[in-house]
């Protein structure tokens, strides 16, 4: 009783005396990023790596619309058909309003090529999508698409909570702002439930 009373004196006076922190609303015009990132070399066994490919929909990734995706595909592209020539799982997905055609033709699924359309913004909730990858023995995702702070992030999340290690190239996860792509490659870098599962990339320093 006397403990209690004490913590509710004392969280009075605190309030009273305006001394506690501000919350981060308050304190916005002070915040300054972090430090960017250190990229990495990364080497991927291609027996054991997957790759996700995820919302290019031309229909949104143009130049009148999200022209970072658009400025994106050229890398996107590489990493795909590195990963092709490898013979490694790749696994597309759509957004429930896509139709197959709507992907941006230079990223598009092959024939014979899996997509599946993800529902939420983890691209592996209740699609085939790990399925895939399990089946294959993979244990490492590498994760590409247009909704940087959307289902790169989030997928990312779900991956390592699924015990899968991920690996994102940053010049292939746009977002609609470069703020919205600075705060998910910070989330991918240092959120705690990614430390020592994720690694950050660029499509030029990953090697098959």
């Amino acid at each position: 009783m006397k403990t209690t009373m004490f913590a509710l004196a004392t969280g009075l006076l605190l309030a009273a005396s305006g001394t506690y922190a501000a919350d981060a609303v308050k304190e916005w015009a002070e915040i300054k990023a972090p430090p960017a990132p250190q990229l990495k070399e990364v080497t991927v066994d291609p027996q054991k790596t997957g790759v996700m490919v995820m919302d290019f929909n031309k229909a949104a990734c143009n130049a009148e619309m999200r022209a970072r995706c658009l400025a994106q595909i050229p890398m996107v592209k590489k990493v795909l058909e590195a990963a092709r020539a490898k013979g490694m799982p790749i696994v597309f997905i759509r957004t429930r309003n896509m139709k197959p055609e709507d992907f941006v033709p230079e990223v598009a699924p092959r024939a014979g090529e899996p997509y599946f359309v993800g529902t939420k913004e983890d691209k592996l909730w209740a699609t085939d999508a790990e399925k895939v990858f399990r089946d294959k023995g993979v244990d490492t995702l590498i994760l590409m698409g247009h909704q940087a702070n959307g289902s790169v992030m989030v997928t990312a999340l779900g991956a390592v909570m699924r015990d899968f290690k991920v690996v994102v190239p940053v010049d292939t996860m746009s977002a609609a702002t470069a703020y919205q792509e600075q705060f998910a490659i910070w989330e991918i870098e240092n959120g705690p439930a990614f430390r020592g599962l994720s690694t950050l990339t660029r499509s030029d320093m990953l090697k098959f």
